[in-house]
């Protein structure tokens, strides 16, 4: 039996998608199987990645879909980052409504079954620190929210990140890297 190893931000980053649509405000790339694919995943799809701009929103849409016979696992290692204009304790997550988020860690890129962590209780706001992150990334489970935004005590532009279908999240910073919501 073959075992197939995934780097945690998959294969697909390296691979160079066509243009499948393109217009004025939108725009889909579109990646399928080949037999090199093959060889690092052993499924046959295609993945397209959808972007369009709405006013001032960006929308990105992923679709895969499975083209072979068998049942297909997968993931998706995208996720966007932001890079911060001021030092991290300005800054604060607003989620849509009031939640209770407890951290659950990886371990061996998989996700922990019991969390390590409170982070919030029953608020909707998230004032981050590097300590936050001390031990990587967190994720956020059961949330009754579907978006959240990026805020700054000093600065008057948020940053709205919506997960429409979703009840996880995942948040992870470091020094000097961008803010990533996945």
């Amino acid at each position: 039996m073959r075992i197939w190893e995934r780097n945690i931000y998959g294969f697909a980053k390296t691979k160079v998608f066509e243009i499948e649509q393109q217009s004025t405000n939108e725009v889909t790339f579109l990646l399928v199987s080949s037999p090199f694919t093959m060889e690092l995943y052993p499924f046959e799809f295609s993945l397209r990645l959808c972007y369009s701009l709405d006013g001032r929103k960006l929308n990105i849409h992923y679709t895969v879909h499975n083209t072979g016979d068998k049942e297909m696992y997968f993931s998706l290692g995208a996720h966007p980052g932001f890079l911060l204009q001021e030092p991290i304790h300005h800054y604060y997550l607003l989620f849509e409504q009031n939640e209770t988020i407890y951290a659950y860690r990886s371990h061996n890129k998989l996700v922990m079954e019991t969390p390590d962590a409170c982070m919030l209780a029953d608020s909707n706001r998230l004032p981050l620190d590097y300590d936050l992150f001390a031990k990587g990334a967190f994720v956020c489970k059961n949330l009754r929210s579907n978006h959240l935004r990026l805020c700054s005590d000093h600065l008057t532009k948020a940053v709205e990140i919506g997960w429409d279908g979703f009840s996880v999240v995942g948040i992870w910073t470091k020094e000097n890297a961008a803010l990533c919501v996945y």
